[in-house]
């Protein structure tokens, strides 16, 4: 089994994975780094309630958009497991090479969704990975990761709007999940959620037919897989037709580029 770590800004997400299939996932928050026992507890406590032992682990990796945790984060994974954590970072072996596009500021999660997209749904392949920013990646025909696009996630759109907006209430896009089901809102809430959520899926309908036209290809021939967070909102209101929802997208390629890696 290979542990996979996902850091975001508010939380670590864990997955054990093993021949591509997440065998457990849990999340603890990211901001326990700080802590004097760092992340130690809710790793232990993560290992006890799934029978992990060292043993079971045969390698770990992690991704991350905060520095400043990492480094807690590896010497207590290495504590519990004897194994020191993969970082991934662009420069590694992925089997998706980058075509056309400034790496440099390439988010490495971007680019290891699309291993994971491309490996087990085909080329070519839209990623919409939807967090606190909605990315866009694109793999063409012939594998390579050609670009994309980022704009503000759901719920930043939601955060903005009742920072900014004096008569605007403040809300959590997921307490609203089941409630939004109409483009045209009879309250301000249902017209802020739906503005937030459907509009999402409007945009990322209309997106991803641009891209396949850029891509020269049939939108037909162009899967679209969605993940990230806020996925699950947005994902019952797409009109796309060809479309997967796979919430674990990113620990999958995690897995795959620590086989490709791995010493």
């Amino acid at each position: 089994m290979i542990l996979t770590f996902d850091t975001g800004n508010t939380n670590v997400a864990v997955c054990g994975v093993l021949d591509g299939k997440i065998l457990f996932k849990k999340a603890f928050e990211t901001k326990l780094f700080t802590a004097g026992e760092g992340y130690l507890p809710a790793l232990k406590d993560i290992f006890e309630k799934n029978n992990i032992t060292a043993e079971n682990i045969s390698g770990t990796i992690i991704s991350s958009v905060v520095p400043d945790a990492d480094n807690r984060l590896k010497e207590d994974v290495y504590a519990l497991t004897g194994k020191y954590p993969l970082m991934a970072k662009a420069s590694m072996k992925t089997g998706v090479p980058v075509k056309g596009y400034d790496e440099k500021g390439l988010g490495i999660d971007r680019l290891v969704d699309c291993v994971a997209a491309s490996r087990y749904y085909g080329n070519p392949v839209i990623v919409y990975d939807l967090g606190s920013a909605t990315t866009m990646s694109v793999v063409d025909r012939e594998g390579f990761f050609v670009g994309g696009s980022i704009s503000a996630g759901v719920q930043l759109s939601l955060d903005v709007l009742g920072e900014k907006c004096a008569r605007l209430p403040a809300l959590i896009a997921r307490d609203h999940q089941g409630e939004v089901k109409e483009v045209i809102g009879k309250d301000t809430v249902s017209c802020m959620t739906g503005g937030a959520i459907i509009a999402a899926a409007a945009m990322i309908d209309g997106m991803s037919l641009r891209a396949s036209g850029e891509l020269g290809y049939p939108d037909s021939e162009v899967r679209l897989v969605l993940t990230g967070g806020n996925a699950a909102l947005v994902y019952p209101h797409l009109l796309y037709k060809n479309v997967i929802y796979d919430p674990d997208l990113l620990h999958k390629g995690l897995a795959l580029i620590y086989d490709l890696n791995r010493e």
